[in-house]
């Protein structure tokens, strides 16, 4: 039996990619709202677990509010989100892990295809490794992630997609989490 499940919409791939590592990690089922609503099958599946809580991640504009007031009737809720999918994937990281030995970072280009191509196997490794997903904005390093790095205690790094190597910011993402908290960076996949 399980307490909570969480809920990732259809509408990108990466939400349901994030989700993916978090529910591997707390054992906690992960469902699909079809277009950011509630449909039977979720329903129904949310009914059979006997859950009490449920999560969803994303925002209301990838799971829609409708279906967030619906399953409030019957269920704790709660919404983790960001501005933009790094900042979901913070939020993730965040609420399921107080401290990670690793982390899994990927380009975010913002293409469906390309994106799914480079953050499926980023979701995989992540779920193998036990740690946070964290997709990043294609040639940036945004200091949420260096912070959050730091917040959690992360003493490796794995990263997929060339283009995270390629940033000039990654020059100073060496040095700054090296010497703030001593990051071993993997490139495991080249893309």
């Amino acid at each position: 039996t399980v307490d909570r499940a969480i809920i990732a919409t259809d509408i990108t791939s990466v939400d349901l990619l994030v989700a993916r590592a978090a529910g591997e990690k707390v054992g906690a089922p992960v469902l699909i709202a079809e277009n950011g609503l509630l449909n039977d099958d979720v329903k129904s599946q949310l009914s059979s677990l006997n859950v009490q809580t449920v999560i969803l991640v994303g925002g209301p504009a990838v799971i829609k509010s409708e279906a967030e007031k619906e399953l409030a009737k019957s269920y704790n809720v709660i919404r983790l989100w960001g501005i933009e999918r790094t900042g979901t994937a913070i939020e993730v990281a965040k609420y399921f892990w107080s401290s990670a030995d690793c982390m899994v970072l990927a380009d975010d280009t913002k293409n469906s295809d390309v994106d799914t191509e480079i953050q499926a196997p980023a979701s995989s490794l992540a779920v193998e490794s036990g740690c946070p997903f964290i997709p990043v904005p294609k040639g940036a390093m945004p200091a949420e992630v260096l912070a959050l790095l730091d917040d959690l205690n992360v003493s490796a790094v794995k990263i997929v997609g060339r283009s995270v190597m390629d940033t000039g910011q990654l020059a100073n993402f060496r040095v700054n989490v090296i010497a703030g908290v001593k990051i071993k960076i993997e490139d495991d996949v080249d893309k």
